[in-house]
């Protein structure tokens, strides 16, 4: 009997001095890269009671923890995280996953976003997206577009070079913000074909559970005297843009392609996708007043047929009359 008391006091004892302390978690903590490891998580901010988890992405999402035994709880707004946690000198360790270095800067405000919030059928790690030639946010702000890169706001020219020579994928990732219209995204194609570039892929939805993220690939497709108008009413610096005969103008995309037309007005015509005719060209002309979750939608059944019926699928975002 006197042997397990003295076991019992040890293993006490033994508790007590593993028992994580919460003045030990403050600070900043980075990640420390290793291979094959299931994280998507490049930062961990910890003050007094709050988290913030930043991805390799740089989104944002804040909540609040508890420490319960040897697990930590993280209340984040849609989701909760629950993670074994360990404290070393110099670590934080989240399940086998580690964080250096832990240090508080009161200058950095880290700021969180909500996205879409659209499921989609094709799903990415943020480790796949971030092999891509680069990333952003898109927030409309004070009925402003906006270009969150990090934690500031930039121009898209900011933007442009600001992103590596080399890199593993070709194309851009923006994270899509809620508020946004289709009118807003058609801003961002104008600009976006200024400097040549031709398809994004936007995150709708984002699941730092799982590690995956919801996607849309879309194709900024804007005729040339289209982009030409808005470079002139903006007075962007006029530079030599590529004459391409299908991206010229709609009139002589249809003189040269002969496209059946088609008209996207609401989510109800989405359907008239289904009819198309294997091996053929089309133009879908898609009013600029449907809303963006729709528009994904449209974009994501146009990936799927494209394909499969050997189709050549031009699209213009306008007014309808």
């Amino acid at each position: 009997m006197k042997k397990l008391i003295i076991f019992l006091s040890i293993l006490s004892l033994f508790s007590c001095s593993t028992r994580i302390n919460e003045k030990d978690l403050q600070g900043i903590w980075y990640y420390n890269f290793k291979e094959n490891d299931n994280n998507n998580l490049s930062e961990v901010v910890i003050r007094k009671d709050s988290i913030t988890l930043i991805d390799y992405l740089y989104f944002i999402k804040k909540g609040t923890y508890k420490l319960k035994n040897d697990s930590i709880i993280i209340n984040l707004k849609n989701e909760v995280l629950r993670k074994k946690i360990n404290v070393t000198d110099s670590s934080l360790i989240l399940n086998t996953t580690s964080y250096r270095g832990a240090y508080e800067d009161d200058n950095i405000n880290y700021k969180e976003y909500n996205l879409v919030n659209l499921n989609s059928v094709r799903k990415f790690t943020a480790e796949n997206l971030s092999e891509h030639q680069g990333s952003f946010l898109l927030v409309k702000e004070n009925d402003s577009v906006k270009i969150r890169l990090w934690n500031k706001y930039v121009s898209f020219e900011e933007y442009i070079y600001s992103t590596p020579i080399h890199f593993e994928k070709i194309g851009h990732v923006a994270l899509l913000g809620d508020n946004f219209s289709l009118r807003d995204l058609k801003t961002v194609f104008l600009e976006m074909y200024y400097y040549n570039l031709g398809g994004l892929r936007l995150v709708t939805n984002t699941n730092f559970h799982n590690y995956n993220y919801d996607v849309f690939f879309v194709r900024t497709d804007v005729w040339q005297t289209e982009a030409s108008k808005y470079i002139l009413d903006n007075r962007i610096e006029k530079r030599e843009i590529p004459s391409l005969p299908d991206n010229f103008s709609k009139e002589q995309f249809i003189e040269i392609n002969s496209p059946f037309l088609l008209e996207i007005n609401s989510k109800q015509d989405i359907s008239k996708l289904d009819r198309l005719k294997a091996n053929s060209t089309y133009l879908i002309s898609i009013n600029i007043e449907l809303l963006i979750e729709n528009y994904l939608i449209l974009w994501q059944k146009i990936n799927s047929i494209r394909k499969e019926k050997n189709l050549k699928i031009r699209t213009e975002i306008i007014e309808f009359l």
